[in-house]
């Protein structure tokens, strides 16, 4: 008995005598009386010496798609990155952000200003970097804030707590100082410092103000924005010791601006 391969172009789907039964064609041959079992396969249509031998294969399904571990090269660069930020975030604490260089970053890294580029187009996006590394913990500590209406021994053990979590963390004194500010501080601190309102917007009415269109917005977003940066301020002069005597004076002034603002807008 002979077997024929051929191809599926060749099969005549619109053909009367051709019935389509789970991928494989029953074809009534043209040169005898007999029938012709044919199975339709990717390599082509395969001639088979009887319908007990037809079977149909079902799809194989494809196996998930598995996550693959990160490469050593991509591990690598991941560290390179956050040793860049870890140093460019001590020396923005230490002596702030607009006068700290490349050159200084690249120093403490151990490494040259070229490679600095290759991963920061410029300091920037550095600073963008650590700012969105802090976000979370930041709402975190504002998640805490005492609302809707704390008292004053309330308002100043918070105070107490974010100054005590900046100088944990090393937060950039930009970060804290520029909190407030959407005039003229970098891109990153926009974007931050809207985080952190909207933050403090979700635990005080005060600060909600100036977030919700209307004839008062801008002038609350201005007061909380004012509060946000007397916050940074604070924060940042608490952590030296040189001011450690002035600690409590600082947590005065604070305090008072959020009791003032909250009086004012809550």
């Amino acid at each position: 008995m002979q077997y024929y391969t051929t191809v599926c172009s060749v099969i005549d789907l619109s053909d009367e005598n051709i019935t389509n039964r789970s991928y494989t064609y029953c074809i009534k041959s043209y040169h005898s009386d007999r029938t012709l079992y044919l199975k339709n396969t990717p390599a082509g249509v395969t001639r088979l010496s009887s319908p007990s031998k037809l079977s149909v294969k079902k799809p194989r399904k494809q196996a998930p798609a598995i996550a693959l571990k990160p490469s050593l090269r991509e591990a690598r660069k991941a560290f390179t990155r956050k040793q860049i930020c870890d140093a460019a975030r001590g020396l923005f604490f230490e002596q702030g952000y607009h006068q700290t260089t490349i050159d200084q970053i690249a120093t403490v890294c151990g490494t040259y200003r070229a490679t600095i580029y290759a991963y920061f187009p410029d300091k920037e996006e550095i600073l963008a970097a650590i700012a969105d590394e802090h976000a979370a913990a930041i709402k975190e500590v504002i998640a805490r804030f005492p609302s809707p209406s704390p008292t004053r021994a309330q308002i100043d053990l918070w105070v107490h707590e974010i100054a005590a979590f900046s100088s944990r963390e090393q937060i950039p004194s930009i970060v804290l100082t520029d909190l407030g500010n959407t005039f003229d501080a970098p891109k990153p601190m926009h974007r931050l410092g809207l985080v952190v309102m909207e933050a403090f917007a979700e635990r005080s009415p005060a600060f909600r103000r100036g977030l919700v269109p209307g004839p008062d917005q801008k002038l609350a977003f201005a007061r909380a924005g004012m509060v946000l940066r007397e916050l940074g301020w604070f924060c940042l002069r608490s952590s030296k010791p040189s001011e450690a005597d002035n600690r409590e004076v600082l947590l005065t002034v604070v305090a008072e601006a959020f009791e003032s603002l909250i009086e004012k807008q809550g």
